[in-house]
């Protein structure tokens, strides 16, 4: 089943250095920059039918992030790639790292919420969440 991750916290709180780490379960991944993911028609031009996770980093902006949401919650990607005929391929798992509020994003459908940040001690931080409820007082550390 095709999962959406968003994974919020400020600026080197470790959204993709988590990320990467969850990148390492999947065949294919495939990094992008919200910049990249912008420049229509060429979209997703990095993408083919191969890919198994998109991992979007940097997403800011809140009226970019539901546009972005509504591309990756379809069922198939429109993928247009220069000089190549125009395809749609299945989409895969999507992770969404962004700097806004899990409470800014609370009003949307996600499947997954994750908050990252730093302790005093410099150890990253992450805690599951959804619709800015927090489901674990647990904390994961990794140092």
């Amino acid at each position: 089943m095709r999962k959406i991750t968003v994974i919020t916290g400020p600026a080197n709180s470790g959204k993709t250095f988590l990320s990467k780490n969850i990148s390492l379960n999947y065949e294919n991944p495939i990094f992008v920059n919200e910049r990249s993911t912008r420049k229509e028609p060429f979209r997703f031009s990095t993408i083919d039918s191969t890919v198994d996770l998109i991992i979007i980093d940097d997403v800011n902006n809140l009226d970019f992030f539901r546009k972005l949401q509504d591309l990756v919650n379809s069922k198939t990607l429109f993928i247009k790639k220069i000089g190549i005929e125009e395809f749609h391929t299945p989409t895969p798992n999507v992770i969404i790292n962004t700097s806004l509020e899990p409470s800014e994003l609370s009003s949307m459908y996600l499947y997954n919420v994750l908050s990252c940040w730093r302790n005093a001690n410099g150890h990253f931080i992450f805690k599951k969440v959804q619709d800015s409820i927090i489901e674990k007082d647990q904390d994961s550390i990794i140092k």
